[in-house]
C-alpha cells in the first residue's frame, strides 16, 4: 500500500504500476494480501509428457531439479514436518487426450523467486527430459486451430 485518503487508496503493484481504488469498494470488498505476513508463496510446476514416457522418471526428476535448485524451500510447516509429509510432493493430476499431465508443489521465500526458479526448472526439466528419453506431450488438436 502506498497511500490512503478520504476517497481511496493506492496501491503499487510488483509491476511498480499504481491501482486507486475508491475507499467504497475497499470497505465492500474482501481483500487477498499474499505477503501481509507471510510472503512464502507455493507454486505449481506442470508438464504434460506422452504415455510413451516414464511417468515415475519425469515425477523423480521434477522433484530432484526442484528440491536441489538454490530458491527451493521447505514450505511445510511444523505440523506437516512431525507428520513427516512430503517436502515436494509430485503427482499425476490429469490423464489428457495427448499426455500425462504431472504436478510439483513447489515452495520459495517471495513471488519474485517463485517466478525465477519455476523459469529455471522448467529449462532444466527440457534438458534432463531429453537426456533420459522422456518427450514432453503436444495437443495436436491445438497445434491444428492455431493458423
Amino acid at each position: 500500500m502506498e497511500d490512503i485518503t478520504l476517497r481511496h487508496t493506492i496501491l503499487k503493484s510488483i509491476e511498480n504500476r499504481r491501482i486507486v481504488i475508491p475507499n467504497s469498494v475497499i470497505s465492500r470488498e474482501q481483500i487477498l494480501n499474499s505477503s501481509i505476513k507471510d510472503e512464502r508463496i507455493q507454486f505449481h510446476l506442470e508438464v504434460v509428457i506422452t504415455y510413451q514416457s516414464d511417468h515415475n522418471l519425469a515425477m523423480a526428476i521434477m522433484r530432484e531439479e526442484a528440491m536441489k535448485h538454490p530458491l527451493f524451500i521447505d514450505g511445510r510447516n511444523i505440523r506437516l514436518k512431525m507428520e513427516k509429509a512430503e517436502i515436494l510432493p509430485v503427482k499425476v493430476v490429469g490423464l489428457e487426450s495427448y499426455g500425462i499431465r504431472l504436478r510439483a508443489w513447489v515452495w520459495a521465500k517471495n513471488n519474485n523467486d517463485a517466478f525465477d526458479a519455476k523459469c529455471d526448472l522448467m529449462k532444466t526439466l527440457k534438458e534432463r527430459f531429453r537426456e533420459t528419453r522422456i518427450e514432453f506431450a503436444t495437443d495436436i488438436a491445438a497445434l491444428r486451430r492455431t493458423p
